[in-house]
């Protein structure tokens, strides 16, 4: 999920990114996975632009 959210973030599909990030971030997910892809979107958001919403 991390991988397809960052090549649509790469294609300019930044919003598309952010919800297929937030959809499974919302599920029940093991401790690692959840790290894992909070670190992705934070990612995302520091690359998109919008480096208070990666640190917060």
């Amino acid at each position: 999920m991390s991988q397809q959210a960052l090549r649509l973030a790469a294609a300019g599909e930044v919003e598309a990114a952010r919800s297929r990030l937030n959809a499974v971030l919302v599920r029940p997910l093991p401790t690692e996975s959840r790290r894992f892809l909070t670190f992705h979107s934070a990612k995302l958001e520091a690359n998109s632009g919008d480096p208070a919403s990666a640190l917060a």
